[in-house]
């Protein structure tokens, strides 16, 4: 893809029957979401990374930093990622009898560690995609509906996608009210 992108691009432009400004409109939507995207899959691993160390820290686990930079990289993998982190130190807890420290990690993890994804990746892909942070959010959760871990990123760029097409639409077509 590095190396044949660009003739790849360009072949798939010929076979686009639109005007070449429409086209390099929409090619520009994609790229502008798929950057967004990639924005906000960055933005969700940062931000469970620094809320599991702050977690990992106040339930006393050595190296905090170090364990929540693991489950940052590790929320990269959507659902499951950051649970592979902070699940089995809580069930140590368990097994260790310090249950407190198991159920506040517990609750952490699940509520506040897990909702980052849905509140931050809708605001960091709605802001630089120009659309609405609801919509964004919709559209990643009925994409994994309908893709699977990949609709995380295509429900969002198709979104993008048909609002570009929707512009576009909107330009070509005269408008049918006239200014009196």
């Amino acid at each position: 893809l590095l190396r044949h992108g660009e003739e790849w691009i360009g072949r798939l432009a010929a076979l686009i029957p639109l005007a070449p400004r429409v086209t390099t409109s929409l090619f520009q939507t994609v790229h502008h979401s798929v950057v967004a995207n990639v924005n906000g899959v960055l933005a969700v691993a940062v931000g469970q990374g620094l809320l599991l160390g702050l977690g990992f820290w106040f339930v006393g686990v050595r190296s905090p930093v170090l364990w929540g930079a693991v489950g940052g990289l590790a929320s990269i993998i959507p659902v499951i990622g950051a649970p592979l982190v902070w699940v089995p130190v809580a069930i140590a807890f368990v097994f260790l009898g310090s249950y407190w420290k198991a159920l506040l990690l517990g609750l952490w993890g699940s509520l506040v560690v897990g909702s980052v994804d849905n509140v931050l990746r809708p605001f960091v892909v709605g802001a630089h995609g120009k659309q609405h942070p609801l919509l964004i959010g919709l559209a990643a959760i009925g994409g994994t509906y309908a893709f699977g871990v990949l609709g995380i990123l295509l429900g969002p760029l198709l979104v993008s996608l048909v609002a570009a097409l929707l512009t576009e639409i909107q330009e070509l077509v005269p408008s049918s009210r006239e200014p009196e």
